[in-house]
């Protein structure tokens, strides 16, 4: 019972924390490992979509975050990186919500009845690869 109660006040906390405006692109320069004025993280409208999944999960009495190692593919930009569950926006998808949370149980197994969404987070525009990249942030028990 006491991880139960701590560990809610976490998710509490964390959901508080999330509530008020978000830096968005300014974090994403801020971070970046080269360089730059932030012109080349601007959204391109050719781009492909895709949502990702910040899960957080119960272990060993902590919070935990899943991560996945992601496949090799030869021509792929992001092979054998390790990254967050997620993957590209389908027809079938009604919200960028959804691409996550789908792409979180083909990926890492857990039924999304089980997993509760927080928020969503400002998007993300991945150069590289071409990527709009629309973060949710979430927990399971």
């Amino acid at each position: 019972m006491l991880f139960c109660y701590l560990g809610m006040e976490f998710i509490r906390r964390l959901e508080e924390r999330l509530k008020g405006e978000l830096p968005g692109r300014s974090a994403q320069v801020e971070m970046s490992a080269v360089p730059t004025n932030g012109g080349h993280f601007v959204q391109r409208e050719n781009g492909r979509n895709a949502g990702v999944l910040s899960l957080f999960f119960p272990n060993k009495g902590e919070w935990s975050l899943a991560l996945i190692r992601r496949a090799f593919h030869e021509k792929d930009h992001h092979s054998r990186q390790i990254s967050f569950p997620g993957g590209s926006f389908e027809a079938k998808d009604v919200t960028f919500e959804q691409t996550a949370l789908r792409e979180e149980e083909e990926e890492i197994k857990v039924v999304q009845s089980k997993v509760k969404v927080i928020v969503e987070l400002s998007n993300v525009y991945i150069p590289v690869s071409n990527f709009n990249v629309f973060p949710s942030v979430a927990y399971t028990e």
